[in-house]
This record gives structure tokens, C-alpha cells and sequence, in this order.
């Protein structure tokens, strides 16, 4: 954490793209073992803690709170280097909680979490990463409320969509003590989405990335698979994909971060174009690969099976696009 305060003390964009470099260095660590398959279900606690060391859970924590005070936008950028890396764990959920208590941004704690309000009635809770977490942050529409893991029945799901994930099914909730109300769920849900848009946003870059790197690499008929024109095109479309999505986020936090709703379609239309830019990449990374983009060698699939499990966590691609389609019509905004 204190290279990570050094890197921040000139405030300039030079010391935010050290900050990344930090980051990036960090996660380059473990990135051999990830391409060369899913991670073990179980989160390496050592492992956390020291990410967790460098001030990801603090970066917007005020310094009376033990934090380094930067913006909601530079904590987007953070989310988006740890997308591109496939991070592992409830690394949202976690910020969220040290929002609500600050003491849990040292990591000694896992926090998953569930949003309550995008969940149909009829449906079973399910909760990515509850199995290795100690705490559960959930939200409702007017209520916030911090568990302890080991008071919340739960069953841990054979086959989960992404292999790197465990997924929970959890049951009753017990009593707790209420930690926010319904203006704070609202603040934390936003950011929420912010944040998971801005790692989906990593993930279509990363997807972007290994399927360049592959076209390069890969030759048939004697030359570079990437020089052919139907792969042009469609590595020429992630690329657009990922700009546009990268836009949408950038500018998302930066209104959010300075505590405006923007155009009332703002965060909606980060969380759907960075959906669907990471699903329409990963999906091509898989078809640039062929046969390869399933081998639990290569990273395509699992970018992709990334993509379905997060782009549900506060909503569906349908319900951000009915959110966008409410505001340009002057309805509903958020």
C-alpha cells in the first residue's frame, strides 16, 4: 500500500498509470497459472490479503478512514486491469463492504454479496463466491445489511457456469443488524454496477487481446491466420466493441464520481455496451481460436463463462437497455 500512496502523491496522470502498473505487476504473478486453466475454487487467502495490501479496498476510502481519497473513476480503472486478469474472488462485494465499514478494506475478511432486487420472486439466491467468504453483504431496495457466513444455510452448487467461481445457494436469512437504508443501498448498488461494468470492460479487452495475439501467432497456408479478411473483421469489430464500451464506462464514473446522475442513462448504458462487448468478444475470441477457444489450456471460454456470470450480478443487459430506453423517452431515470 505505501508504493501504491507514493504512486498517488503527485496526483498527476503519470502517477494513476503507476498505480495500474502496480496492479498489473501484482496480478502478472499468478497470470502464467491462470492461462493455463481455471483457478481452484478455494480463494488464496494469502493472496488477497497482499492484493488487498496494495489499497485496492481503499483507494476511495478517505484518509481519516485509512484510505488514499482517489475518485470513483480511478477505482473503475483498478476493476477494469483486474478484469483483464481474470482476478478471482468477490472482489466487488468486497469494496462495497468496505464502504459500508472501512475496517474491512484490510482483507482479513472475504465479502460476497447478493442484490436483493434483481432477483424474481420464485428464484433461488445464488451467490458467487459465498463458500470461501466470511461475510455477506446484502442489499434490498431499502435496506443494507452485513451476515456472517456461518449463520446463512447454504448449498454450494455442483457445476457452476464459471469453473474459476464457486456458486452458493443460500437459504433463510437470519436476523441482522441493519448497516444502511434504502439511500444507501442505492448509493452502493450504482457503484456496484459501475464497478462490474468497468470489469467486464477488462474482460472484453483481455478477450480482445488473446484473440490478436492468437491471429498472429497462428498460420495456415502459409500465412498468419490474422491476415485474412473475415478475421480482420471480426477482431476490427471487438476493437470498435471495446472503445465504445471503454467510453461509456469512462464517462459513467466520472459523473457518478462527481456525485451527478448525468443523463439518467449513464451507468445503464456503461453496464449494457460493457455486456455486450465483452460477450460479443469473448464469442469471437472462442471462433478465432477454433477448436483451441474450448482447451482449458487457452483463455477464451473462460473469459466468456466470466462474462455470463457477471453481467447478471445487478441486472440483466435486457433491463439496462430498458433503463437507457426510459430516459431518452423522458420516463424513468435510473
Amino acid at each position: 500500500m505505501e508504493r501504491v500512496k507514493g504512486a498517488m502523491d503527485g496526483g498527476t496522470d503519470e502517477a494513476r498509470e503507476e498505480l495500474l502498473l502496480v496492479l498489473r505487476e501484482f496480478l502478472g504473478k499468478r497470470e502464467d497459472a491462470a492461462l493455463a486453466g481455471p483457478v481452484p475454487f478455494e480463494l488464496d487467502r494469502s493472496w488477497w490479503h497482499q492484493l488487498a495490501g496494495l489499497g485496492l479496498f481503499s483507494l476511495i476510502l478517505t484518509e481519516d478512514d485509512g484510505g488514499i481519497g482517489l475518485g470513483l473513476d480511478d477505482l473503475a480503472r483498478t476493476f477494469e486491469v483486474l478484469g483483464e486478469h481474470r482476478a478471482p474472488g468477490p472482489l466487488v462485494w468486497t469494496q462495497l463492504a468496505a464502504l459500508v465499514n472501512p475496517a474491512l478494506a484490510a482483507g482479513d475478511l472475504v465479502v460476497a454479496g447478493v442484490d436483493l432486487t434483481v432477483v424474481r420472486p420464485g428464484d433461488a439466491v445464488l451467490v458467487p463466491h459465498f463458500a470461501g467468504a466470511d461475510r455477506l453483504l446484502v442489499l434490498w431496495s431499502d435496506a443494507v445489511r452485513i451476515f456472517d457466513t456461518r449463520d446463512v444455510e447454504s448449498v454450494l452448487l455442483d457445476a457452476p457456469i464459471d469453473p474459476e467461481t464457486p456458486v452458493s445457494r443460500i437459504g433463510f436469512l437470519p436476523d441482522a443488524e441493519q448497516v444502511g437504508g434504502a439511500e444507501d443501498a442505492d448509493r452502493l448498488r450504482k457503484i456496484g454496477g459501475l464497478l462490474t461494468a468497468a470489469t467486464l470492460l477488462g474482460v472484453s479487452q483481455a478477450a480482445l487481446d488473446v484473440a490478436v495475439a492468437y491471429a498472429k501467432d497462428r498460420h495456415q497456408f502459409g500465412r498468419p491466420i490474422g491476415s485474412f479478411q473475415a478475421i480482420k473483421h471480426l477482431l476490427a469489430d471487438s476493437y470498435a466493441r471495446t472503445n465504445l464500451a471503454r467510453a461509456a464506462v469512462y464517462a459513467a464514473a466520472e459523473l457518478r464520481g462527481a456525485g451527478a446522475d448525468g443523463d439518467g442513462y449513464d451507468l445503464p448504458a456503461a453496464q449494457l455496451l460493457a455486456a455486450k462487448a465483452a460477450d460479443g468478444n469473448s464469442r469471437t475470441a472462442v471462433q478465432v481460436f477454433g477448436g483451441m477457444g474450448f482447451a482449458w489450456e487457452t483463455p477464451p471460454h473462460l473469459l466468456l463463462k466470466r462474462t455470463w456470470l457477471l453481467e447478471h450480478e445487478f441486472g440483466t443487459t435486457g433491463e439496462h437497455a430498458l433503463a437507457v430506453a426510459h430516459a431518452l423517452a423522458g420516463g424513468s431515470r435510473d
